[in-house]
């Protein structure tokens, strides 16, 4: 009340733009999220897959090249073996460096420093393996084999952990994803429902809101198809309807002013008329007496 209807017609429409942008950007921004969430996990999980897999390939091959210089006495095999091992040496390190680049818990990172380790003193034991049987020393060359087959073994059950968490931390990213959506669709599900019961709150009003006042001013106009100029309307809204009624009333009072000036000269014709009618039959007498006179 108060407010012209074409404001009010605005702000509802209005009303219904933002709900409707709100559903959208909210559309958006979990489909985003979840992309980006996506893109993060697919580079971060198959980079961690691409690491475990290439320290575990590159430690078993040192592991086992180191006992194979323990066995062969073929000097080109040997320096192939070694070659192969000093690649994986520096493999390892890039790899070990890599993964550590993708851990953010200080825990995982502590653990991960404290386990990987044992890969690195395998790529040392191999070369001091390598180191002793060139200088003939065996004894020395497998005496290092215990120690060496110790740490393969606290490396493999350490990178056989890596691949449980890296499986467990997959498991966390779809759980977390699903739980976005999950999010998101009962974001929306709750945005269409309240935009759908304003619509339907707004549809209600605006009928009411039209039709109520519509209903005088069509009475108005059947009362004036039937010259009926009586009854005013009586409209206290403030909007459009309001003005319309104030300008029929005011033309029903124009018409009713003019209808009673023309009634008013239209009587006074009539007097006089009468009264032209009784002077011209006196004067019709006054000629006819003259006429017998004569």
């Amino acid at each position: 009340k108060g407010k012209s209807l074409s404001t009010t017609l605005t702000l509802l429409l209005g009303l219904l733009l933002i709900l409707s942008i709100l559903t959208s950007g909210s559309a958006l921004w979990g489909i985003n999220n979840i992309n980006n969430s996506s893109k993060s996990f697919y580079t971060t999980n198959t980079k961690a897959i691409m690491y475990i897999n290439n320290l575990s390939s590159g430690s078993t091959y040192n592991y086992l090249g180191g006992k194979l210089l323990l066995s062969t006495t073929n000097a080109q095999e040997r320096n192939k073996i070694i070659d192969q091992i000093t690649l994986n040496i520096d493999s390892n390190q890039k790899m070990l460096d890599g993964y550590a680049s993708l851990l953010t818990y200080p825990e995982d990172i502590a653990a991960f420093n404290e386990n990987s380790s044992s890969i690195i003193e395998i790529d040392k034991l191999v070369q001091e393996i390598y180191t002793y049987t060139n200088e003939g020393n065996m004894a020395k060359a497998k005496s290092l084999v215990e120690e060496m087959d110790s740490k393969f073994e606290v490396s493999s059950a350490y990178l056989s952990t890596l691949i449980g968490q890296n499986n467990s931390f997959t498991e966390i990213i779809i759980n977390r994803n699903l739980d976005t959506a999950s999010t998101i669709i009962r974001s929306l599900l709750a945005l269409t429902v309240l935009t759908t019961v304003l619509s339907i709150l707004i549809s209600i009003y605006l009928n009411r809101r039209i039709s109520k006042p519509l209903k005088p001013i069509l009475a108005l106009s059947d009362r004036l198809s039937n010259y009926d100029l009586s009854t005013d309307i009586n409209l206290k809204t403030q909007d459009e309807f309001g003005l319309i009624a104030t300008s029929l009333n005011n033309a029903q009072h124009i018409l009713r002013d003019l209808l009673k000036n023309s009634l008013t000269n239209i009587a006074q014709v009539n007097k006089y008329s009468e009264n032209l009618a009784i002077s011209l039959s006196d004067t019709t007498v006054q000629f006819d007496i003259i006429n017998d006179s004569t």
